[in-house]
Formats: structure tokens, C-alpha cells, sequence
């Protein structure tokens, strides 16, 4: 809302704390499928590690390729380095050119070969002169547009377009080890309809990176029994393992633990950093030596009943410190048994960041001041406690007072200097009030110049009365603002919490006093009454009535006659509107056109007084009903129809679409335009000085008749109303 802040830039700041704080549901929910894509990883990283038949890997790998893109269609090439081709090792699905070698630089697998960096594309073309494998062929006609790039760019990959025929193959990720192409890993269009996001491609890249690890080691274990002797050979291949995880955790980067029962078998680096170790000083240890005590009954309610979902528990590292993590554990095969790895993510950030917006989610940014809604909490702890009769919350408290202060012609000094200096302002009015304020008394900032004070423990009235001229004093001192030294006057609205008040009728009492005190010309402190509270549901009941007046015909016009004194004869009428209320009565201007002025339901009335008028103003044409002598009847003796002047009121006259809406009624009713005299007063004619002669000129071009009233009451000056097309005045 324009009341949280009064610059763009902190308005979408409030919107977007807002909207973090509103969504907390869905936040968690993008954290799950993270752990879940991570998860995915950690077991195509367990199942590449773990198989030991290299004639078995390609299918292995497409099929998790597959897998993790969403797709229905893939195919694995290798290098054949002899023939300078990209031979098919193993396909899932129908992917198109999937059964035929590829040289290099040829479609989407060629060109990912060629570059050794992704490609994405439309269409996977290629050339009808490939030489074919096991003497079949396959025909691809359609023209393919691809992408590639030296390292996976998010703006190429993010949104690639997806292919229009089953089986095309929209992504092409090289197995790169120690700088050289192994093979090409390609996969169809996702299943679901839907364009990949960037997260998918860089799980594709990083499969990729450990799927051509997973190549190599196979191959040097398949090297292994002829270059070495038996021995030999099984200590290679368990160094091989070893550094087989610790590249593929690694590669992983988030913290890996492998464990049996609870005991660890390896951690990778950022496992051992995380909780402050040496991998080698973890191994053999338990992993509930790393969780805080509070949180030993969570895990083990956890792996009892949900091993493999994720769970948030406080962990313990190596020095003591207790901080929050997300832990996800999945089943994988491990030394010829059964073992879990764990997937430990640091929360702190995360957690950091919720609570310092949650505090700033309480603070104004201007004055740093509570703002409108952190108040009620408090005020709903105070004033809630005292009628439930609790004890409050720091120490005995008597009463409660609220003080409402409202910055008079803070609108002026604010489009004055500007709305810098505004804040600047506003800042320097809450450090005063700072000053004044106890400890115990909640300061807040609840409107773009409004400030509200919490006073509890206050035993009567007249105490929060002093504590409320107090800061009146504080503020009569001028403030620097600027290059100006500003004066701030505030009306201040002070209502006590009796036992009954709830916090939100404390908050009404005090606004409904602040209103009386501005209505009285502002710049005092009125403290709150019953009799207001009446006063206020009055108006309302008031403000109802006369909306349902407009609508249903309970608005009367009564004319007062203008007389020529020279002849006696009734030259025209004003238009009186009048109100007949069904159970009031009729209702006197002044108990309603200050509020149809207030409230902006003048327009409505002053539109309705334009229409009603002017027709009755036509039908006397119409029947020449003759202005008479007042003295003398002369039988026959017509007079000039009468004219009708209607009054405008200040909202009327400001109102852009006024000429039309006139020349609207004349047009309806037939009335010639000079018949009709408007009626602007003197103030509200210095008011819009600046575009009031424009609208006079324009409604005088209708050939209406323009008339000043209450001429002498302002600072017209006769020099002025020269310059004005008027047709009279009066004084």
C-alpha cells in the first residue's frame, strides 16, 4: 500500500518481502525438488561407481540419462578413434539416427564431439551420406538449427526449443576425461510438454562429467589383469574405488556421507569441511557423534519410519557449534553389501536470511520505527493480556494508553521540498518522539505521517495526557530539513484502554479522536469520548442514508424566486436541493452537503441537481408559466421565462468533464442555454485560479450564464474579477 513506503523502490522492496514471507509453502517445495534432483544424482553417481562390467555401462548410462532428463528417446556414442566416428554403443527408446555412426562435426552428437561443449537444437540432422551400421539406414530430412558453446551458457541452455517429432534429439552432452571426447551422451524431448529449465541441463552436464569417469575407470579396471599381477591388481582396483568416490562426491559438490548402521565408511571433502575435519579422521566414526542431542529422537523417528525422505535436524560440528541442516539418505550398494549415502545441505543462510526478514518485516523503512502491523501484534499482547486478566508480559501494568499523532500540512512540506526531504523528515519527527518515549512504551509509524505511541503502565488519563504534550513539546522546536528549518505542528488523538477495549477498538477510539482534533483546525490533543464513538456510528449510519437517497428518489429541488426590484416581476430561481429522510424527516443542507463534500457524493448530487433542474426549467418554457408583478395581477401579461440557477460546489467545479456533463442536460432537456445561470463561489474560484478561467470561458461558450457568489469573503481583488466572463456578482 502508498502508506508502507513513499519511493518506488521501497514499495516493490516491501511488495517482495512480502511475498517471501507469503510463501513459505512453496519455497519448501522448490528446496524438495532440489534434494530430490541431488538425490537422483547421488544414485546414477553409486550405480556408475559400482558396475564393474564396462560391456554393460553404455546402456547403463543412457538409460540414467533418460532418466534425469525426463525423456522417452536417447542414445550413447562412442569414440572410435581409428575411424574417426561416433559410434552408437547402446540407445533407449527410437531416437532418430540413433542406429548409424556419426562423423565429426556431423548433427547434434557430431557437432557436441566437434566443440566439446552441450549442443541444443530443434532437430537432429543428418547427412544421408553417413555410413550406416549392421547395413541399415535411416533417412532425417528436416533442416536442424543447433547451439553450441565452450562450457554450458544458461542463456543457451535455459530454454531451448523443443523438438516438433518424436524421437528428434534435443541435447547432445560430450564425456570429456583429461580433455578428450570419449563419447556423446544425447537424449530426446521431455515426455511432459514443457520447455527444460536450466536445472535440468546442468544435471545432464554434471551426469555427463561423471559418466566419463565412470568410462574411464571402467576401462583401466578392464586394462587391469594384463598389466598387472593378481595382487597387484585387486590393491589398484580398491585405490581405484576409493578415488573413484571421492571424485564423483567431489564432483558432486555438496557433502557426501556413505555409512552402514550409522557408521561411516567415507565423506568427501565438503562433508569433512563442513564439520571441520580431515576426511581420514571421520572415517570409522558415527555419524550421531555430528547431531545436537535435541535432535536424536528426530533421526531416529526418521530412519525407523522415513529413511528416504529429507529431514531437518540441528547438526554438531567438530568445535561445538550446533547449527541447522537438510539431510537426505538414500539405499546404494556398497563393498558387496548394503549402505546409505547421506546428503547434508547448511542451512545457517538460509535460516539467517528468514529472520532478519522477519524482523525487518516488522520495522518502517523511513523511520525504523515498528510499523502498522507489528504494532497491533503488540498492542494485541498488551491490551489482550490486560482483558483476559493475564499478567503482562515485563512487570505490572496498570493501564494502557494509546497516543495518535498526525504531522499537520506535512502534504505542503512534502511537495514543497520534495519527498527526500519528506523522509528526512519523518525520520527526525521519530527520533523526537524516540527521545520522549520509556522503555516499556512502543513507538510505531502507522500512515505516511501518522505515528502512534503504546503507552502501558499508565494509571489514568491525565497521565497519558503529559506523556502525549510531551512530545508535543519535543516537536515545536524547528527541524533542519533541507536547507529549511521546518516547523511541524501534530493533532494528536489519545484514547485509554479501559477493560473492556479490545486493540482494535483502541485503535478506532484514538482515530476517531485524531478526527475530531483536525476537524477543530488540528495543531491540539483531544482525548477520546463515548459520546465520539456515538457521534461516529451517527455519521456512518448518516453517509448510508444518504447513498441510498441519491438512488431512490428521497432528493427534493426547492426554488427560491428572484425578483427584479425595479418591476417586482420573478425574473428566475435558485435551485435548493433539500432531503426528505422516510423516518428523519426533511433533512437541513447543513447536516448533509458537508458530508456528501467529504465523502465525494456531492458529484452524484450536483449531477442529479443539473438534470432535475433543467428539466423543470424547460417545462416552464414549455407551458410559459410567466414571471408576475407581485403587486399587480395584469390578466394575460406574459412575461420572459424564468431562469434557474444552480449552485456548484468545489468538487463540481474541479470535476474535468463539468462543460460536458452541462451541455449534456441542455441538450436533453431543450432549455436554451441562457436560462440556466451557474453559481461559483468566490473561494473556490481562487482555489483553481490557475484553470478556473478556462472552465468559466468554456462553460460561457455553451451560452450559459456565470455568476460569482459570496463575493468580499476571500482575496478576489476587483482587478481580477475584470478578467473573469462573469454576468453578475454577488456581493
Amino acid at each position: 500500500f502508498p502508506t508502507d513506503a513513499t519511493r518506488p523502490d521501497e514499495l516493490v522492496a516491501v511488495a517482495d518481502e512480502a511475498l517471501y514471507l507469503a510463501k513459505p509453502a512453496a519455497a519448501r517445495r522448490g528446496l524438495e525438488q532440489r534434494d530430490a534432483d541431488l538425490a537422483l544424482l547421488v544414485e546414477t553417481a553409486a550405480a556408475l561407481m559400482t558396475t564393474a562390467d564396462a560391456g554393460s555401462l553404455p546402456a547403463i548410462i543412457v538409460e540414467r540419462a533418460v532418466a534425469l532428463a525426463g525423456a522417452a528417446d536417447g542414445v550413447l556414442y562412442l569414440v572410435d578413434e581409428a575411424a574417426e566416428q561416433l559410434v552408437p554403443a547402446a540407445t533407449v527408446g527410437r531416437p532418430r539416427g540413433g542406429r548409424r555412426a556419426l562423423r565429426h562435426g556431423e548433427g547434434l552428437a557430431g557437432r557436441a564431439w566437434a566443440t566439446a561443449a552441450p549442443v541444443s537444437g530443434q532437430t537432429d540432422t543428418d547427412s544421408a551420406t553417413a555410413a550406416p551400421v549392421s547395413g541399415q539406414t535411416d533417412t532425417d530430412s528436416a533442416a536442424g538449427a543447433e547451439t553450441s558453446t565452450d562450457h554450458p551458457d544458461p542463456t543457451l541452455l535455459a530454454a531451448p526449443r523443443t523438438p516438433r517429432r518424436r524421437g528428434d534429439l534435443a541435447l547432445a552432452v560430450p564425456l570429456v576425461v583429461a580433455d578428450r571426447v570419449r563419447g556423446v551422451v544425447a537424449v530426446g524431448r521431455p515426455v511432459r510438454s514443457r520447455h527444460r529449465g536450466l536445472r535440468d541441463h546442468l544435471a545432464l552436464v554434471r551426469f555427463a562429467e561423471l559418466a566419463a569417469i565412470a568410462l574411464d575407470n571402467a576401462e583401466r579396471a578392464a586394462r587391469a589383469p594384463r598389466e598387472v599381477p593378481e595382487r597387484a591388481r585387486a590393491e589398484a582396483e580398491l585405490r581405484a574405488a576409493e578415488e573413484r568416490f571421492r571424485r564423483l562426491a567431489d564432483a558432486a559438490g555438496q557433502p557426501l556421507a556413505i555409512h552402514r548402521d550409522g557408521q561411516i565408511l567415507e565423506v568427501n571433502e565438503a562433508f569433512a569441511a563442513l564439520f571441520g575435519s580431515r576426511p581420514a579422521e571421520l572415517v570409522g566414526r558415527s555419524l550421531l557423534d555430528f547431531v545436537a542431542p535435541e535432535s536424536l529422537p528426530v533421526l531416529t523417528d526418521h530412519y525407523r519410519n522415513h529413511p528416504d525422505d529429507a529431514v531437518e535436524l540441528l547438526a554438531r560440528a567438530s568445535d561445538g557449534t550446533v547449527f541447522p541442516v537438510r539431510v537426505v539418505g538414500r539405499p546404494i550398494p556398497w563393498g558387496g553389501g548394503q549402505a546409505r549415502v547421506a546428503s547434508i545441505r547448511d542451512l545457517r543462510a538460509e535460516r539467517g536470511l528468514e529472520a532478519r526478514l522477519a524482523k525487518e518485516a516488522r520495522l518502517d523503512r523511513v523511520t525504523g520505527l515498528l510499523n502498522r502491523r507489528a504494532l497491533a501484534e503488540e498492542m494485541a499482547v498488551l491490551v489482550g493480556a490486560g482483558r483476559r486478566g493475564e499478567a503482562a508480559p515485563a512487570g505490572p501494568r496498570s493501564g494502557a494508553a494509546l497516543v495518535l499523532l498526525d504531522l499537520d500540512r506535512f502534504t505542503t512540506i512534502n511537495e514543497s521540498l520534495g519527498h527526500a526531504a519528506g523522509d528526512d523528515l519523518l525520520a527526525a519527527v521519530a527520533g523526537r518522539i524516540g527521545e520522549i518515549c520509556r522503555p516499556s512504551d512502543v513507538a510505531a509509524r502507522v500512515g505516511s505521517d501518522e505515528f502512534a505511541v503504546l503507552l502501558p503502565g499508565v494509571d489514568d488519563e491525565e497521565g497519558a495526557r503529559l506523556v502525549a504534550e510531551r512530545i508535543v513539546d519535543a516537536l515545536r522546536t524547528p527541524i533542519r530539513v533541507a536547507g529549511h528549518d521546518v516547523f511541524v505542528s501534530p493533532s494528536v488523538g489519545l484514547a485509554w484502554a479501559e477493560a473492556e477495549t479490545d486493540p482494535e477498538g483502541l485503535l478506532r477510539d484514538a482515530e476517531i479522536a485524531l478526527h475530531r482534533a483536525k476537524e477543530a483546525g488540528g495543531g491540539r490533543i483531544v482525548l477520546f469520548e463515548a459520546s465520539m464513538r456515538a457521534g461516529r456510528h451517527e455519521r456512518l449510519d448518516l453517509e448510508a442514508d444518504l447513498r441510498r437517497a441519491i438512488a431512490g428518489d428521497q432528493l427534493r429541488l426547492h426554488y427560491q424566486p428572484i425578483v427584479d426590484l425595479e418591476g417586482r416581476a420573478i425574473v428566475g430561481f435558485e435551485a435548493l436541493v433539500r432531503w426528505e429522510h422516510p423516518t428523519r424527516g426533511l433533512v437541513p443542507p447543513l447536516a448533509f452537503v458537508p458530508l456528501a463534500e467529504e465523502t465525494g457524493l456531492i458529484a452524484d448530487i450536483g449531477r442529479w441537481v443539473l438534470r432535475e433542474a433543467t428539466r423543470q426549467a424547460a417545462a416552464w418554457q414549455t407551458t410559459r408559466v410567466a414571471a408576475r408583478p407581485a403587486k399587480r395581477a395584469a390578466a394575460g401579461a406574459g412575461c420572459p421565462t424564468p431562469f434557474v440557477g444552480i449552485n456548484l460546489s468545489a468538487r463540481e467545479f474541479a470535476d474535468p468533464d463539468l462543460v460536458d456533463h452541462v451541455r449534456a442536460a441542455l441538450e436533453a432537456t431543450g432549455l436554451p442555454p441562457d436560462r440556466l445561470e451557474l453559481e461559483i463561489t468566490e473561494s473556490v474560484l481562487m482555489d483553481e485560479a490557475g484553470s478556473g478561467i478556462g472552465v468559466l470561458r468554456a462553460l460561457r461558450g455553451l451560452g450559459v450564464r456565470l455568476v460569482l457568489d459570496d463575493f468580499g469573503t476571500g482575496y478576489a481583488s476587483l482587478g481580477y474579477l475584470s478578467r473573469l466572463p462573469l454576468d453578475a456578482i454577488k456581493i
